[in-house]
Formats: structure tokens, C-alpha cells, sequence
């Protein structure tokens, strides 16, 4: 239930209104930089798009091979 609640308020649309990535990369940084159900549940719609563009600056900063997941072998 926790991370649905994450899932319904930080999703692709919302994410994608506040930073210019799309596609695989929108993914990868919606992964590594998910918020907590904790942060969800006691933050505002401000404070969100706050830490998404915090979390920006940072996955900006990355060496580019750490801004990607690592594929799942089988």
C-alpha cells in the first residue's frame, strides 16, 4: 500500500513537468532517485518538486556509467 502511494504521486507525468528527461533516462533517474514513502506522507506537492530538482543536480553530477541501472542477467 506504502508504494502505491509513492507510485500514485511520483509518477513519469509529474516527474517529467519539473526535469527534461524522458525516456530510459526518465527511468533511471525515477529509480535511483525514488522518494520514501516517509518523505511522500509528509511533504507537500512544493517540497516534492523541490527534491526532484535536488535530486536533478545530482544525477546530473554522476559519472554518466553511474546514471544507469545494470541490466539483470538471467
Amino acid at each position: 500500500e506504502e508504494e502505491r502511494h509513492v507510485d500514485e504521486v511520483f509518477t513519469m507525468n509529474y516527474v517529467q513537468s519539473i526535469i527534461p528527461l524522458r525516456g530510459r533516462e526518465l527511468e533511471n533517474f525515477m529509480t535511483l532517485y525514488r522518494p520514501s514513502y516517509a518523505f511522500i506522507k509528509s511533504n507537500s506537492g512544493p517540497s516534492l518538486a523541490v527534491y526532484i530538482n535536488d535530486s536533478y543536480k545530482k544525477y546530473l553530477a554522476l559519472p554518466a556509467d553511474k546514471r544507469t541501472l545494470p541490466d539483470l542477467k538471467e
